[in-house]
């Protein structure tokens, strides 16, 4: 049996969302995902996130938010 174990690549980068519930801290692999990185953080710089509500929250697994359609 191997003694190798898959294990995550280290993260390179935060966001911090601040929210009516406290901040929620975010993770990002700027390295492995540049180009997803980059579209990310210029929606964070332009406010595309400001006042936005979470649409879907599964605890442990993932927060979701944004706009439903592109017209939005």
């Amino acid at each position: 049996m191997s003694s190798v174990y898959a294990t995550e690549p280290a993260t390179s980068g935060r966001v911090i969302f601040e929210t009516t519930h406290g901040p929620l801290e975010i993770q990002l692999w700027c390295n492995e995902c540049p180009e997803t990185t980059r579209f990310f953080l210029q929606l964070c710089i332009d406010g595309f996130f400001d006042d936005m509500l979470f649409h879907r929250i599964v605890p442990g697994f993932l927060i979701q938010t944004g706009a439903m359609r592109q017209s939005e």
